[in-house]
C-alpha cells in the first residue's frame, strides 16, 4: 500500500491536469478579489467581500475535481497502469484505496490553494475578514469532509468506467448536475415565508413600508424538513449552505460525509473486484 500511495503521488505531482486545476483556483481566487478591489474601490471596506470570498471555490470545486478525477483515473486505464499494478501483486482493494486517497488528496490541494490565494491577496488589498475564527475553521473541516466524500463519488465512476473519456463526461456531468440540483434545493429551501405586497404606507416612525403577503410556496412540515435533509446530505449540497454563511448541524453534516465514503468505498471495492481488466 506504502508504494502504491508514494507511486500515485509521484504521478500526482507531475500532473499536467493536477496542475491545470491548482492554476485555476489559483486564478478564479485572484480574479474574484480584484473585482472586488475595483467594485469597492480603495477607500472602502472589504470585509464582508472577504466573508463570501474565502469560500467562494465551493460553487466551482465540485466541477474541478470532477475533470481532475476522471482525467487522472481515466490515464490508469488508457495507459495499462491499473493493469499492471494488480499484475505485479498488488490488491485491488488497495489500489482502489490508494487512487481514492491520491484524489481526495489533489482536490483538497486545489480547496487550499483557492483559500490560500483569497487570503494572501484578500487581506492587502480588501482588508481582513469579519468573520468568526472558529466558525470558518470548522467551515474548512466541513468543506474537506465533503470533498472528500464527493471524490468517493467521483472514484467509483471513474474506476469502474474502462473508457478515459466517457469516464471523464460521465464525472464531469455528475458534477453539474449535482451543483444545479444543490442551487435549486438551496433556493427552494430558502424561499420566504411572507414577501412585500403591492400595497405601500407609511408607517408610525415616517417609513414607507409595504404590506406582507404570504408565500403560497413556503415550505413547511416533512418537505421542508426533507429539503433540509438532502442538503445536509449530498456533498454539493453542504458546499452550497458554506459558500452562502449557513452554518449549523456541524456534526450531523460530517457524519453524512463518512457515511457517503464509507458506502461509496466500499460498494466500489466489491464492484472493482469483479471488474474484468482488459
Amino acid at each position: 500500500m506504502s508504494k502504491l500511495l508514494s507511486a500515485n503521488f509521484s504521478r500526482l505531482f507531475k500532473s499536467k491536469i493536477f496542475w491545470a486545476g491548482m492554476i485555476f483556483m489559483f486564478g478564479f481566487a485572484a480574479f474574484l478579489i480584484i473585482m472586488s478591489r475595483i467594485q469597492n474601490g480603495a477607500d472602502s471596506s472589504g470585509s464582508r467581500e472577504m466573508d463570501s470570498a474565502v469560500f467562494a471555490g465551493t460553487i466551482l470545486i465540485p466541477v474541478v475535481t470532477a475533470v481532475f478525477s476522471g482525467i487522472f483515473l481515466g490515464t490508469e486505464y488508457s495507459d495499462g497502469t491499473m493493469r499492471n499494478k494488480i499484475i505485479v501483486g498488488h490488491t485491488r482493494a488497495s489500489v482502489y484505496l490508494s487512487d481514492l486517497a491520491v484524489c481526495c488528496a489533489g482536490s483538497l490541494l486545489m480547496n487550499v490553494m483557492f483559500i490560500i490565494t483569497i487570503i494572501a491577496l484578500g487581506v492587502p488589498l480588501l482588508g481582513m475578514t469579519a468573520a468568526d475564527t472558529g466558525k470558518m475553521i470548522i467551515s474548512f473541516l466541513i468543506i474537506s469532509a465533503a470533498l472528500c466524500a464527493w471524490c468517493a463519488v467521483l472514484v467509483f465512476i471513474s474506476i469502474l468506467i474502462h473508457s478515459k473519456s466517457a469516464g471523464v463526461v460521465t464525472a464531469i456531468i455528475t458534477g453539474f448536475v449535482m451543483m444545479m440540483g444543490a442551487i435549486a434545493l438551496y433556493t427552494r429551501y430558502t424561499e420566504p415565508e411572507y414577501y412585500p405586497g403591492d400595497y405601500m404606507y407609511t408607517d408610525s416612525n415616517g417609513e414607507i413600508t409595504s404590506d406582507m403577503v404570504k408565500n403560497p410556496g413556503y415550505l413547511t412540515g416533512t418537505k421542508r424538513k426533507v429539503y433540509k435533509t438532502l442538503l445536509d446530505l449530498i456533498p454539493s449540497g453542504q458546499f452550497m449552505q458554506i459558500n452562502q454563511g449557513s452554518l449549523d448541524n456541524e456534526l450531523l453534516k460530517t457524519l453524512y460525509s463518512m457515511s457517503i465514503i464509507v458506502v461509496f468505498t466500499c460498494g466500489g471495492i466489491i464492484l472493482f473486484r469483479k471488474k474484468d481488466l482488459k
